[in-house]
């Protein structure tokens, strides 16, 4: 049972050569007529045999380089005949003697010890787990559900919520690695990064086990092909966290406006249902209703794309303006230009405006 949860996608079939690689510490298997075989950093495996005396061990992690990916729209047919990349980003490896009662969650701290990313309810099964650091920062909260939360949504408003309890969640885990894999509407080619990469340095992941703590560092490396100065490397994460605190006001501009709505939705609903209505519910409801209308309006011509899943067909809104300029500034190996950067100060004044 333990070797075949190892062998993960192996065939059953002849290895004619196994070999360590000397950079990357992984582990390479070539087969007979059925291709080459690679387990992503085999630490876990050199280190396990001195893991198994404790509850709970994060094992060393190797350096993690902030690759720019590029060229994801391509149409290549029915196929892509390339080998799947490891996670990106750090890997996160570790072992739980026992899978706690509790959720287990993972977070990352720079090196003044502000946290700087959660992952929440990580793989718990007992034995050996991993999960990978995009080198990211979290998500500014409030933007637009992604595919998880689209379905819960769904679900919930066809009178049949999905159920987010732990053991749930286990549950759909155990059965994506039978095969039974959900599928997932956040696999977006097009979709750029959801928040600005961190900086190079030292980062500090401690796994939280029942009430318990263990840490360990991780190396963050630049693309070895970027040919960028430290001084543009830090004037690209400047902008980069402008953009998402940028992202965040908006976010809350937009919340605000919904939450508005709704309450003025509610007295609307209130007044309509007061009989006989007074004089002054009489002169307010016209009052509400064109409140209502305005809003609206000025949510959706200004603030956010109204209709979901018809993206560009409909021209950016303030919410958009400001993802697009992001994902220009997060994603390549270059300092943001004047542009750019003329364009990030005008998004702020829209902002103050909306």
């Amino acid at each position: 049972a333990h070797w075949s949860s190892l062998r993960g996608d192996l065939p059953v079939v002849q290895v004619r050569d196994i070999q360590i690689h000397p950079r990357d510490n992984d582990l390479l298997l070539a087969t007979h007529g059925r291709g080459l075989f690679i387990l992503d950093d085999i630490t876990a495996l050199q280190q396990l045999e001195s893991a198994k005396t404790s509850d709970a061990v994060v094992f060393d992690m190797r350096p993690a380089v902030r690759w720019s990916m590029w060229s994801r729209d391509g149409n290549l047919g029915q196929k892509s005949w390339r080998g799947e990349n490891p996670l990106p980003g750090a890997l996160i490896t570790y072992y739980l003697k026992d899978q706690p009662p509790g959720e287990v969650n993972v977070t990352i701290s720079d090196k003044d010890g502000k946290v700087v990313r959660r992952l929440r309810r990580v793989n718990d099964e007992a034995g050996v787990n991993r999960v990978s650091w995009d080198l990211r920062y979290d998500a500014p909260p409030g933007g637009p559900a992604g595919g998880a939360a689209r379905a819960a949504a769904a679900g919930a408003a066809a009178g049949t919520p999905a159920d987010t309890s732990l053991e749930a969640l286990r549950a759909r885990r155990r059965a994506a690695t039978e095969g039974a894999t959900e599928a997932s509407n956040d696999d977006n080619p097009f979709a750029g990064p959801q928040s600005p990469s961190v900086l190079p340095g030292t980062y500090t992941v401690a796994l939280s086990v029942g009430g318990r703590e263990y840490k360990k560092n991780v190396q963050v490396e630049m693309d070895p092909r970027s040919d960028m100065t430290q001084a543009q490397v830090i004037a690209q994460h400047d902008a980069a966290i402008q953009l998402r605190d940028l992202t965040l006001r908006v976010n809350q501009v937009i919340a605000g406006t919904d939450d508005i709505v709704r309450q003025l939705t509610g007295l609307q609903d209130q007044l309509r249902r007061s009989p006989p209505p007074d004089s002054s519910q009489r002169r307010v409801l016209p009052d509400v209703d064109s409140a209502i209308k305005d809003l609206r309006h000025f949510r959706d011509s200004v603030l956010a794309r109204p209709l979901p899943g018809l993206g560009y067909r409909q021209y950016p809104r303030l919410r958009e303006e400001v993802q697009t300029v992001s994902g220009m500034v997060w994603r390549p190996l270059m300092p943001p230009t004047a542009g750019e950067m003329l364009r990030l100060g005008e998004l702020k004044t829209e902002a103050d405006t909306a």
